[in-house]
């Protein structure tokens, strides 16, 4: 099962098209370092709450995740130069990230994601989220070099992606 649509580069499409059930739940976090020069910050009781798989296949990167955060069911891989902040005091729930070379990812704090949210970065750019946003339950968000995603919470709703 995928998504099939006009322009959507082969790689793309094998990504959407992956099934999150798919993936072995996790009884705590897991974390797989293949790479050098990498950091990643998470505090030793923060991990108690995070449940799910973090992936580093290359090199340089980074990845912070602040205090009060919880997930159910978190996947994140990243390829090499990436770097992952998430604020304090979030809600990652499911959130599944793919972040190929040269990618930036900030979650502002208390910020929460219901369902399986999806950020797909094939190609060097970013992804920015305010403090205080919330995302809809089901949603993918593939990012081309010249799109960038800017989630607002409007009076209490759902983020509406912004292209620019």
């Amino acid at each position: 099962m995928g998504i099939k649509g006009v322009g959507l580069l082969p790689f793309v499409r094998q990504i959407i098209g992956r099934r999150p059930q798919a993936r072995a739940r996790n009884d705590q976090l897991t974390v797989r370092d293949d790479g050098r020069r990498n950091v990643i910050l998470i505090a030793p009781r923060e991990r108690d709450a995070l449940r799910g798989s973090i992936i580093v296949k290359g090199d340089d990167n980074r990845i912070e995740i602040g205090p009060g955060c919880q997930a159910t069911d978190l996947y994140i891989e990243l390829g090499s130069s990436c770097s992952m902040t998430v604020g304090h005091s979030c809600g990652l729930g499911n959130l599944f990230v793919y972040a190929a070379r040269d990618n930036m990812i900030e979650i502002g704090d208390n910020t929460g994601f219901g369902g399986t949210v999806r950020l797909l970065l094939h190609e060097p750019g970013e992804i920015r989220s305010v403090r205080d946003a919330s995302s809809p339950a089901r949603s993918t968000f593939p990012l081309a070099t010249c799109i960038r995603l800017l989630m607002l919470r409007q009076g209490g709703a759902s983020i509406q992606p912004k292209m620019c």
